[in-house]
């Protein structure tokens, strides 16, 4: 059995050998280039030129054709010109130059590409028409308008492009300052990604038309003061067309051509077989990987070292700095096999346009989550008011209550925002559950069932927890509201407001028609000398209790009204029927007229104790009109019958003042 040790030892000696192996196929490649090439200092973002040209069948570059192209530039000096003036250098490549020139016809600043006087070959003019003719076909935003071609005056080709005023990218990376401002974007690396997207747009559209670019890199990009995004460099692009007759085809490609720091591994092989769109899209990819590490794909201390390490295309290693969303784009877009790597421009630009809305999903979650922060501290003050059970925290209390409601309002919208932008975001998916969880505890705790049952119903599941608290809070709920439900039919019960003018004036007339009958008595005993006798006091109660039943009967719907009006009107029909028996009872019993008067003032304040205990506490003073009855009575025996009449008035006219002001205050009468 192998130790690890003995694995990692073997899987270093692999990787040594396939190393050597991949250093060897190179060298056999470099032998074909040519020696200026192979003496050239060169860095890994310099392009190599084939030394041999993939050429089609149908020899798409002769003299024919060139002699075909009008003259641009004539005279000694170029600065004489028919067409084109020519002022100054705009920028050196490695192969080709870039000159301002004013167009007489159209009276407009150009820009005229032409291939270095050092650098003349045919191999560069070749390179340099392919890329006039390329451009030409792609009409895109981001590809810089062509708008003639042609020769000077030594014949060599001239390409005449808008002139764009800005920088490359490759300056704007290295010195941030230097990026237009008109580049929007939260931070620098969503305004390079953002760029980086509509250099995506080019391509695919290059690739719409069968074309490959081959030399992506923040070098052969433009940025405009006025935000153009423009592809420059199309001079090592070929047709993916095997019937093409006009341009190099990718099939035909047997040498080495590109950019070394970013270039992929049948780049670096020159495998023109196995060019293809993927290609593009390394290359996109190893421009990635330079805006978010500042460092080229591949890297060596020599031009063969950074060669050997593109062929070999070993997965980059990231730091943790790099995101993690990005670092695995890069890594599959980068792949040392094509069928492994991203599956087109479109795929590879829709991954970074999902990244920007990942990223500012992200910053939407960070903003709920700084306000779930301050929607905790609330709520941790709130629940420490409410454990004080303080009146005097009662108004903190309620501002603790709308400081909570209002940041989880806050901090829900920005949740829901995050989740807008990107509907896979986890984190705040998960966060706003919790969050949900926190407010729906919160009004269950208020006693807000209603808003605690709606943020459950919208927890998905789990909750179980949640839902048998709200279960119990309603049971709870049901019984105060049932209980609230009782006192309140107790209280309506008790209320003595309803009917209360019409006791008033039934007190008021029964307290008179009751006077009358002592006073009338006493009048027949001192006018005509008549003495009362059993037959006439029994009449005289008989008479008063109909009297007052009939006006119950008559005004039942105004004296009776709910339990305490019946109780009332019970209490004194009964007492007057007690009174009638009473008489009764001492007429057959043969007592003394006078005797029962005091006994029946004592029974009708006993009544109206009890009625007062029961009902209404401020009928008690009543009582003592019947008190002061029943111990005048039965001092003054002979005279019990007249005395009645005070103790009578002072009752039922302290009734009747008691309910009038009632009515007339709309009060509450139970004590």
């Amino acid at each position: 059995m192998q130790t690890g040790h003995e694995m990692t030892l073997k899987s270093k000696a692999a990787a040594a050998a396939h190393t050597t192996k991949a250093r060897g196929e190179l060298l056999a490649l470099w032998e074909t280039l040519d020696q200026e090439h192979a003496t050239l200092l060169m860095e890994g973002s310099e392009t190599l030129g084939a030394a041999r040209a993939a050429q089609s069948s149908g020899a798409w570059v002769d003299a024919g054709l060139r002699r075909s192209l009008p003259r641009l530039v004539e005279g000694e000096e170029r600065g004489t010109s028919v067409e084109f003036r020519v002022a100054r250098t705009l920028g050196e490549g490695g192969m080709g130059v870039v000159r301002l020139a004013h167009q007489r016809s159209l009276n407009r600043e150009v820009a005229l590409k032409s291939v270095r006087d050092e650098r003349r070959t045919p191999q560069a003019e070749r390179a340099l028409l392919r890329e006039a003719w390329i451009s030409g076909r792609l009409e895109h935003p981001n590809i810089v308008p062509v708008h003639a071609l042609g020769v000077d005056e030594a014949g060599s080709p001239m390409l005449v492009m808008k002139r764009v005023e800005g920088v490359s990218w490759a300056q704007a990376l290295a010195e941030p300052g230097r990026l237009p401002a008109v580049f929007a974007g939260s931070d620098e690396l969503e305004r390079h990604l953002l760029i980086l997207i509509q250099v995506c747009n080019a391509v695919h559209f290059a690739h719409d038309r069968g074309i490959l670019h081959r030399d992506l890199k923040p070098e052969n990009v433009m940025l405009g003061d006025y935000g153009e995004v423009y592809v420059l460099d199309w001079g090592l692009a070929v047709t993916l067309d095997q019937h093409e007759q006009s341009l190099p085809r990718a099939v035909d490609v047997c040498d080495v051509a590109g950019s070394p720091g970013y270039m992929a591994p049948e780049m670096a092989g020159a495998e023109g077989a196995r060019l293809g769109t993927w290609t593009d899209v390394y290359l996109l990819g190893s421009v990635l990987h330079e805006v978010v590490t500042g460092r080229m794909r591949h890297q060596g201390r020599t031009l063969m070292a950074t060669l050997v390490a593109a062929h070999a295309s070993e997965p980059p290693v990231l730091g943790p700095e790099v995101d993690a969303e990005l670092a695995a784009l890069i890594t599959e877009a980068t792949a040392a096999d094509p069928g492994a790597r991203v599956t087109s421009v479109q795929a590879f630009r829709a991954r970074i346009q999902a990244f920007l809305e990942h990223r500012e999903s992200g910053r939407l979650t960070e903003a709920a989550r700084c306000r779930r922060q301050q929607f905790e501290r609330a709520l941790r003050v709130w629940q420490e008011e409410q454990a004080r059970q303080d009146e005097r925290v009662e108004a903190a209390l309620r501002e603790a209550a709308v400081q909570v409601t209002q940041c989880f309002s806050e901090s829900r919208f920005a949740y829901e925002q995050a989740l807008a932008v990107w509907a896979q975001n986890g984190a705040a998916e998960r966060e706003l559950h919790g969050l949900l969880r926190e407010m729906a505890g919160f009004e269950l705790e208020r006693g807000e069932l209603a808003a605690a049952e709606a943020l459950i119903a919208q927890l998905e599941g789990g909750e179980e927890a949640l839902r048998a608290r709200l279960e119990e809070a309603r049971r709870l709920e049901e019984a105060r509201a049932a209980e609230v439900a009782r006192l309140e039919r107790m209280k309506r019960a008790l209320d003595l407001r309803p009917g209360s003018l019409a006791r008033a004036r039934l007190a008021m007339w029964l307290g008179v028609v009751w006077t009358l009958f002592p006073l009338a008595h006493v009048a027949l005993v001192r006018l005509l000398d008549v003495t009362p006798t059993w037959p006439m006091i029994v009449a005289e109660m008989g008479g008063i209790a109909g009297v007052f039943f009939l006006a119950v009967w008559r005004w039942r719907k105004r004296l009776i009204q709910n339990r305490a009006t019946y109780s009332i009107m019970l209490a004194v029909g009964a007492t007057l029927a007690t009174s009638t028996v009473l008489r009764v009872v001492g007429w057959v019993m043969g007592m003394d007229v006078q005797m029962v008067v005091p006994l029946e003032n004592l029974i009708f304040m006993l009544n109206l104790v009890v009625l007062a205990l029961a009902v209404d506490r401020r009928m008690l003073p009543a009582s003592l009109g019947f008190l002061f009855n029943a111990l005048m009575g039965a001092a003054l025996l002979e005279h019990a019958l007249a005395l009645t009449a005070f103790g009578i008035l002072y009752a039922t006219g302290y009734l009747a003042w008691l309910w009038r002001r009632d009515a007339r205050q709309g009060l509450a009468s139970p004590q």
